[in-house]
């Protein structure tokens, strides 16, 4: 998913939805993630226009950070 939020773009994963709210985890170049819950509009799906470019999160992994993070 891509995020755009107060003048900043985040290419990261929705890992869990409550209502209008999503969350979303993302790694950075450090190798470090980062998570945070955004309104349902600022979060849109990549498309031609515009692809995701963030850094893979292997699935076992993502799996392991959202248990973390509850």
């Amino acid at each position: 998913m891509v995020v755009r939020d107060a003048g900043i773009e985040i290419h990261g994963y929705v890992v869990a939805r409550e209502g209008n709210h999503v969350r979303v985890i993302w790694a950075v170049a450090s190798g470090r993630h980062r998570q945070r819950t955004f309104s349902a509009e600022r979060v849109f799906l990549p498309g031609h226009d515009h692809r995701w470019d963030g850094y893979l999160i292997p699935f076992e992994k993502l799996a392991v950070i959202r248990l973390a993070a509850r």
